[in-house]
């Protein structure tokens, strides 16, 4: 099947194996790359200086004022409630820290991964309907992606008796940031396998499942041309690129 030029750069297996995932997937629009750089950057100073205080604030038992937040331009989360990524950072926490044993049950970390989600997806949202300097053609492509509501559930369309942990969907930007229902594998934009550790054997397995969950979102959705998947064991997450003919 003939492929553009960029396709065919994209299953080049020097640049697949040599270069960063962010050349991999990496927005078209170039403009559109810029805000995602802004936007990881504005997540990822906000939660550290959270994360930071939460602790902090532990060692003092004393409790984090949901009104604290950072002084240094570009590390507030100025224009989201405030109260919502604190409640989201709590949630978050023992995974994050991976100090949490869990008490042997996995399923307790799907809301914690799918705290952080959703703590991006705030700004995503945000930085999506403030900005002015991309233009409403590039923001009409432009998708929240959401955990879903239901975990370590089968999805619509299966062809076993497999049970996905947590699946990825895609909503337009102005979706309420929550999970949502309706994650069939037709729906599907990835799906996320969790293990408690991350031993060889976890992350082999992890892996494996994986494979089989997106090969049913390849079967359900004609004309997929690639699609991603997540392994997270413990606190180790990788991030896996599936095309047509290689991983």
């Amino acid at each position: 099947m003939e492929r553009n030029a960029e396709m065919a750069a994209l299953y080049n297996e020097d640049r697949i194996v040599n270069n960063s995932i962010h050349g991999i997937i990496r927005p078209a629009d170039a403009e559109l790359g810029c805000l995602a750089r802004v936007i990881a950057d504005r997540a990822a100073r906000d939660m550290e200086y959270r994360l930071g205080k939460a602790k902090s604030c532990d060692k003092e038992n004393d409790a984090v004022s949901s009104k604290s937040g950072p002084k240094t331009r570009g590390q507030r989360a100025d224009g989201i409630d405030d109260s919502q990524l604190k409640t989201l950072i709590d949630k978050m926490r023992k995974w994050t820290e991976s100090k949490e044993k869990y008490d042997g049950s996995e399923k307790k970390m799907y809301g914690a991964i799918k705290s952080f989600i959703l703590y991006v997806s705030h700004f995503v949202k945000q930085s999506l309907s403030a900005s002015d300097d991309i233009s409403a053609e590039a923001k009409r492509g432009c998708r929240l992606i959401l955990p879903s509501l239901a975990e370590d559930f089968k999805p619509s369309g299966a062809d076993d008796r497999t049970r996905i942990d947590i699946g990825l969907i895609d909503q337009k930007p102005t979706a309420s940031i929550e999970p949502h229902v309706g994650a069939g594998y037709k729906r599907l934009r990835a799906v996320i396998e969790a293990k408690l550790a991350k031993t060889p054997k976890d992350l082999r397995e992890a892996f494996a499942q994986l494979c089989k969950y997106t090969r049913q979102m390849f079967a359900e959705q004609y004309g997929l041309r690639f699609a991603f998947g997540f392994t997270i064991c413990a606190g180790e997450v990788c991030l896996y690129h599936f095309g047509n003919s290689k991983i």
